[in-house]
């Protein structure tokens, strides 16, 4: 799976530079006032500018996104000594560039954290029961871009609709009888479910759902198992 944010802690080296350290103490990014910035693949870059803290005591650097008229479209600031997650896609950066880090109080909540994930999409159940998913997709070896959804999980399934599959008019004769298409299951006795989505072979986890009775410890394996690289 790839990293979608990294865990750093953000330091000021002098008033222009700030500096982006991982948790093992090597520097991830350097960021200096003036000196543009772009996270993945986004078209727009962020252009760090030094203003007064609000405060009125010394400056602070702020990371400005522009549009093409000049207006500002988006910003925020760089805090001294923040630890938080850095995007590092443009999708992650949508939903805000250097979130703010809560020490998770679970180990499973440290590992999603030491895998540059939010804790915040475990959700807690008192029962997963006939929950519906949306799954499959194009995912087979013939597929250019491949993208859909799956789940890992101790349950088991009860599919509510099939999906299609190619027919012999495919594009690709080697794609003839692949599903190219989702379809819905439900969810019955299960104490976990990680559920995911692929896209052009960049693997994301939505939602991680755990119920009272769930062994955090075969979940945390079945992370490091199937994302953890």
């Amino acid at each position: 799976m790839r990293k979608t944010r990294i865990l750093v802690t953000g330091k000021y080296t002098d008033k222009s530079t700030y500096v982006l350290y991982r948790e093992d103490g090597s520097i991830f990014q350097t960021i200096k006032e003036g000196e543009p910035f772009t996270i993945g693949n986004q078209m727009r870059k962020w252009y760090p500018v030094r203003v007064p803290k609000k405060s009125g005591k010394g400056t602070i650097l702020l990371c400005q996104k522009y549009r093409d008229n000049g207006d500002i479209l988006e910003e925020f600031p760089l805090i001294n000594n923040k630890k938080g997650l850095w995007a590092l896609s443009s999708g992650a950066a949508r939903n805000g560039v250097f979130h703010n880090y809560r020490e998770p109080k679970t180990e499973l909540g440290r590992t999603l954290s030491s895998m540059g994930i939010s804790f915040s999409i475990i959700e807690k159940l008192d029962t997963i029961e006939g929950i519906k998913f949306e799954l499959g997709g194009e995912l087979c070896s013939h597929c250019i871009s491949p993208w859909g959804y799956d789940c890992i999980t101790d349950g088991n399934w009860e599919d509510i609709t099939e999906p299609v599959y190619a027919g012999p008019d495919v594009y690709n004769l080697d794609h003839i009888g692949c599903r190219i298409s989702t379809y819905y299951s439900i969810l019955h006795n299960a104490t976990y479910a990680i559920y995911y989505n692929i896209d052009k072979n960049t693997t994301y986890i939505e939602k991680i759902y755990i119920t009272p009775d769930v062994n955090e410890n075969l979940v945390i394996e079945m992370l490091k198992k199937y994302f953890n690289n």
